[in-house]
C-alpha cells in the first residue's frame, strides 16, 4: 500500500501546517494507520511533490506540516489525447487505469452510431476517483484530464494534432516517423463493432489516418491500451 496522497492545494511554503485533503484524510487514518511522525509523500496533480509529517491523527482529520517547498516534475514531451467510445463498468474502469499509468494526457468520451448512451457526470466522477488512485499507485504526478462527453463529429473537428489517428481494422500501422516528430498525437478508438463507413470517412476528411492495431479484433478496453501505447512509444 502507498503512502503517497494526492493534495490538490498543496502548501508552496516549508513548515506550513495543513490539512490532508478530506478523501485522502479518510485514507490514511482508516487504511493506512497513519500516526504523527509519519512521512507522507504529496502530490497536487498539477506535477509538484512534497513531503510532510503528520502532526496530529483524529477521527475526521490528519494534520500535516509540509517539510520542503514542492518541487516541479518533468511532463511527458508528446501530449497523447484520446477521444473514446467507453465500455460500461469494470471493463472502463481498468481501461482508464491502464491509460493513466501509460502517461495519456487526456481522455474524451464519445459518443459515435454504435455506441451507447454518453457517460453520467456520476460515472465520470467516479472514474476520476480511479485516476487519482491510479496516479498514486504509479507514480504519476500529473492527472489525466477526464473530459465531458462529445460526439464524434465534436471532437474529430476539435482536434489540432498533427498527428491524428483512428482505429480502423482496415488501416495500416502507424508511420513511426512521423509520430516520432509529433509533439502531440489524437486517437479515436470506436464501440463494439467498431465505428461505420460513414464515421471513419468523417475522421479522415478531418485529416485523422486509419490505424490498424493487429490482426485480431479487440474489444474497446484492449484497443485502447494498445493505440494508447503506440502513441506515447511504449511499443
Amino acid at each position: 500500500m502507498t503512502r503517497r496522497y494526492y493534495q490538490p492545494d498543496l502548501p508552496q511554503v516549508a513548515g506550513t501546517n495543513f490539512s490532508l485533503d478530506e478523501t485522502e484524510a479518510g485514507h490514511a487514518i482508516r487504511v493506512m494507520r497513519v500516526k504523527p511522525g509519519d512521512h507522507l509523500q504529496l502530490f497536487d496533480g498539477r506535477g509538484r511533490i512534497a513531503t510532510a509529517e503528520v502532526t496530529l491523527v483524529n477521527r475526521k482529520a490528519c494534520q500535516c506540516q509540509l517539510l520542503n517547498a514542492p518541487s516541479e516534475t518533468e511532463v511527458m514531451q508528446r501530449r497523447v489525447k484520446m477521444g473514446i467510445a467507453f465500455p460500461k463498468g469494470d471493463r472502463c474502469k481498468r481501461m482508464i487505469e491502464s491509460l493513466t499509468e501509460l502517461g495519456i494526457d487526456t481522455v474524451v468520451p464519445i459518443t459515435a452510431e454504435r455506441s451507447q448512451r454518453p457517460e453520467s457526470e456520476a460515472t465520470l466522477q467516479k472514474l476520476r476517483r480511479t485516476i487519482i488512485e491510479s496516479c498514486k499507485q504509479s507514480g504519476r504526478n500529473h492527472l489525466m484530464q477526464l473530459k465531458s462527453p462529445q460526439t464524434l463529429e465534436e471532437f474529430a473537428s476539435g482536434a489540432v494534432e498533427n498527428c491524428r489517428w483512428v482505429a480502423d481494422p482496415r488501416g495500416e500501422e502507424p508511420d513511426s516517423a512521423t509520430a516520432a516528430q509529433s509533439d502531440g498525437i489524437c486517437v479515436l478508438v470506436g464501440p463494439e463493432g467498431g465505428f461505420t463507413d460513414d464515421e471513419v470517412s468523417l475522421a479522415t476528411a478531418r485529416g485523422f489516418t486509419s490505424l490498424a492495431l493487429g490482426h485480431s479484433i479487440l474489444r474497446i478496453e484492449t484497443a485502447a491500451i494498445v493505440a494508447g501505447a503506440k502513441a506515447v512509444g511504449a511499443v
